[in-house]
């Protein structure tokens, strides 16, 4: 299940999507954040497909609801972004993540071609 906390209307106006999770792993909670930002020329649809896609992938992952909210942009304060990401449309920008998830993201980043940068 993901939680829409904006309109279909502001989903086709938006470059970007927060997306937000409480997740469980076996007896563990953990929040996460992520970031989508497409880059410029990437039609509204496929950004809103993106978005909904990894929104829902992480609620399944996670076993909670994941909320997914609309924006302009990317907000500042992240821990890192994986810049060309998803075949060079977009960058992801990670918020709340401890050294070790940074590794392992920073790792599926450059395998995927993307460029890692950390802001810590």
């Amino acid at each position: 299940m993901v939680l829409l906390a904006a309109s279909p209307a502001q989903a086709q106006q938006s470059r970007a999507c927060m997306i937000e999770a409480d997740k469980r792993v076996m007896a563990s909670y953990s929040y996460t954040a992520e970031c989508y930002q497409a880059a410029k020329g990437v039609r509204p649809a496929v950004v809103r497909d993106r978005c909904e896609g990894i929104g829902k992938t992480s609620a399944y992952f996670g076993g909670n609801p994941t909320l997914l909210t609309w924006l302009p942009s990317c907000p500042r304060g992240a821990d890192a972004v994986c810049r060309g990401a998803l075949e060079g449309d977009a960058d992801v920008f990670y918020y709340d993540r401890g050294a070790g998830a940074l590794d392992a993201l920073a790792e599926a980043c450059r395998d995927e071609g993307g460029k890692w940068k950390e802001f810590r």
